[in-house]
């Protein structure tokens, strides 16, 4: 997603939602001030977690979004992916670009439980989290010898 494009989506979901800024901040666990930023266009790179607070907040798929997907909300997405047409396999996305090795990685996430998803699911977004912090931090670093040069 564009830098400058935060404002725009955010003002316009908060709108198909009837959010103001301080019910999203409650619901997001985001402050409201980074919100009024963000709406301003003050804040135009917000951190990726701040990102995903708020769009979970607004019933969207923050992965999706950030990876360039749609605003589509997460109930009409799992809608959408039960119309597709399944592969020899039995996994959606027959063609779709994937290798063995995800596709092999769905399969095994099709025959979990709903409880042993959920977990694996927490604990990939843990491991997600951490590598963006690891990587924060290391551009932090970067950033903070490029003005001491």
């Amino acid at each position: 997603m564009k830098q400058t494009d935060y404002s725009k989506w955010l003002s316009q979901l908060m709108a198909e939602t009837d959010n103001t800024q301080y019910s999203l901040a409650v619901k997001s666990g985001v402050p409201q001030p980074t919100i009024q930023r963000i709406l301003s266009g003050e804040t135009k790179n917000p951190k990726a977690d701040t990102v995903r607070k708020l769009l979970r907040a607004l019933g969207r798929d923050p992965d999706a979004l950030l990876a360039g997907g749609s605003l589509m909300p997460t109930s009409d997405k799992t809608a959408w992916m039960a119309t597709l047409e399944r592969g020899s396999d039995g996994l959606p996305f027959e063609g779709a670009g994937l290798t063995p090795q995800q596709r092999a990685m769905l399969g095994i996430f099709e025959r979990l439980t709903s409880s042993q998803k959920e977990e694996l699911m927490r604990e990939l977004e843990t491991v997600k989290r951490k590598n963006e912090e690891i990587i924060e931090e290391l551009t932090q670093r970067d950033a903070d010898k490029g003005k001491r040069s």
